[in-house]
């Protein structure tokens, strides 16, 4: 999502977001040739200074190896749907994440977004609850294998890309969940 141009200038660099291309499988019968430079005589650029080094907090969990993910939007009104939907997510072993929208409403952890802004993932099963389904999400869901759609607007974008869909209320689709009542 940035324009980077040095046709004529060092550096050049490209920039890629985890989750974006599939790793090819490894080929134990290629060799190569390691070449060992000798940098002792290296002298650090005293122009360039660390200003600050942080590291992102995380509570353990990786979206990037996840194979499901709940995640939750817009249409999710409250934390104790939250709650239930964290509930159901773990009796499936799936991971919950969310959309910028669940973000800024405190409904989900800022690590944990998907999307344009947020993390691109690859999961098995993606399963989207109120989430509308707008470009600046799905930008971050292309490489999962099945997305199963939950809103109850039947018109959300989110059900042109799903391979599944079900139109009812978040609060009502967890219900039935947990007391698997689909």
């Amino acid at each position: 999502m940035a324009t980077i141009i040095t046709p004529d200038r060092r550096p050049q660099m490209a920039s890629v977001r985890p989750g974006i291309m599939q790793a090819i499988e490894a080929d134990f019968n290629k060799t190569g040739e390691i070449i060992q430079h000798d940098i002792s005589d290296f002298v650090a650029d005293k122009r360039i200074h660390r200003i600050s080094e942080s590291k992102e907090q995380s509570n353990g969990i990786s979206l990037n190896d996840s194979r499901i993910i709940v995640s939750v939007g817009r249409g999710v009104k409250n934390p104790e749907t939250v709650r239930q939907i964290r509930q159901w997510a773990q009796q499936i072993g799936a991971v919950v994440a969310g959309s910028r929208a669940a973000v800024e409403a405190g409904l989900i952890e800022p690590q944990m977004q998907i999307g344009q802004t947020g993390h691109v993932v690859s999961p098995d099963i993606y399963i989207a609850i109120g989430i509308s389904g707008q470009i600046q999400h799905t930008s971050g869901i292309g490489g999962a294998k099945k997305i199963i759609a939950i809103n109850s607007d039947a018109s959300a974008p989110i059900f042109n890309i799903a391979d599944y869909g079900w139109v009812i209320t978040a609060e009502e689709a967890v219900k039935r969940l947990l007391t698997n009542t689909i």
